[in-house]
């Protein structure tokens, strides 16, 4: 046991460690519920947890042709994004699936880059957070037929699955909210209106301005300038 602790441990160490066969040891490993004992289930589970086996994913790939893995998507480090990636983390570790966090820090190479690699390794399906860049990037993995959800970010797309808060509603409760308490100078800050949903609460933040007849500002609105684009303007 002791050389082959040292080693990478593969299902033929477990079957002789267990005294069981090769065909049974892989049918306890995938679950397969059929062919064996609750006795045999727990001896075969005990020789892997003693030689500390560890799935070959390549050739379990190969096989299922599958990577148990997916990419999530990011525009860049927030906690609001670590959040919501431990919860993406939890359900996929559940379902025996691992997750690749890839970030584009707003730069279209470097998300194209990521494309490419999701592409090239092609992984099982992509969460796509808040802004693309190039929609172009969706249209191939479409193409690809790579399962794809968008978080925050609603697209011409009735095929692709979004997922996003009601933001014009919320935006305009929490200036009601500060209204309420007596505020008249309200401000707004965020990124450019086409990042993710920052449009939706730049509406809900007019339109509660506008409700209470309180004049919108222009100099109390305030933008990332990083994060500028050419439509920004055109966009109030």
């Amino acid at each position: 046991m002791k050389n082959i602790k040292n080693n990478r441990v593969t299902i033929k160490d477990i079957a002789k460690y267990s005294g069981y066969s090769i065909a049974t040891v892989s049918r306890v490993l995938n679950d397969s519920g059929t062919f064996y004992s609750e006795e045999t289930y727990r001896k075969v589970k005990k020789a892997i947890s003693d030689l500390n086996y560890q799935p070959d994913a390549i050739a379990r790939g190969l096989k299922t042709r599958k990577t148990y893995n997916i990419a999530f998507i990011e525009p860049w480090n927030s906690e609001f994004f670590a959040e919501i990636f431990s919860g993406i983390q939890d359900a996929a570790n559940e379902n025996g699936y691992s997750v690749s966090i890839f970030i584009s820090n707003f730069d279209k190479k470097q998300e194209d880059r990521n494309i490419n690699t999701v592409l090239s390794n092609r992984l099982d399906g992509v969460i796509m957070a808040s802004a693309v860049l190039d929609t172009n990037n969706v249209e191939r993995l479409k193409a690809q037929n790579i399962p794809l959800v968008i978080i925050e970010k609603f697209i011409i797309d009735k095929d692709i699955p979004t997922i996003s808060i009601k933001n014009l509603k919320i935006s305009k409760q929490a200036v009601n909210y500060l209204i309420s308490l007596g505020h008249k100078n309200v401000g707004f800050m965020g990124e450019p209106l086409e990042v993710g949903k920052v449009d939706s609460r730049f509406r809900g933040y007019k339109k509660a301005l506008e409700d209470n007849s309180i004049s919108f500002n222009q100099e109390l609105v305030f933008v990332d300038e990083k994060f500028r684009g050419e439509k920004f303007g055109k966009q109030l």
